[in-house]
């Protein structure tokens, strides 16, 4: 009698185990989501002059308890003028125990990814051109930086996500993962 029943336990067991498998075919079991926008708590942007002779330099946004809550830090972006700068980007998520840098799933998912730059009140003291693409349209997580002329204004810097063939080299589509303005200062 107990062989029966530890074998029909055993049973029910694995049956259970089989009925909690994921069915990709019925819609009414919740499903994973792919693309679901990061969670970015701190930005990174590291300037490298090219000029050796110039600085080199970071700054950063974060905000560590993300939206909502406690402001966010914010650093000034002091350029010299007549320099130019190479920009790498990193995107983090401190949302956790540790941090985990999101840059390199951003490249991996580059076809979905827009790093847009806008500038405000800098006219022309400075320039900038992104010089990293998916092969098609222009990414953003590297730049180059050309100072021109001495200048205050702001840099907004936006992460773009365009999953589904939405990217097509244009910041007006997609939703934003991370948007900051920069205070920018050009001595």
């Amino acid at each position: 009698m107990n062989k029966h029943i530890l074998i029909l336990s055993t049973m029910s067991f694995f049956i259970s185990l089989e009925s909690c498998k994921k069915d990709d075919d019925d819609p009414e079991l919740p499903q994973v989501l792919e693309n679901e926008p990061e969670s970015i708590t701190k930005v990174r942007l590291s300037f490298e002059s090219t000029n050796p002779t110039g600085n080199s330099f970071a700054a950063e946004w974060s905000d560590s308890d993300g939206v909502g809550g406690n402001a966010a830090s914010i650093d000034t972006i002091r350029l010299d003028s007549g320099q130019t700068y190479d920009l790498d980007i990193s995107f983090i998520d401190g949302s956790g125990n540790s941090e985990e840098d999101l840059t390199f799933e951003i490249q991996n998912e580059s076809d979905e990814h827009l790093v847009c730059f806008e500038s405000g009140l800098l006219g022309t003291a400075l320039s900038n051109t992104i010089t990293d693409s998916d092969g098609t349209y222009p990414i953003g997580i590297q730049s180059e930086w050309i100072v021109n002329s001495k200048a205050n204004g702001t840099m907004t810097i936006s992460l773009k996500h365009q999953p589904d063939g939405l990217k097509n080299g244009s910041c007006d589509v997609g939703e934003t993962d991370v948007e900051i303005e920069f205070p920018v200062v050009i001595n």
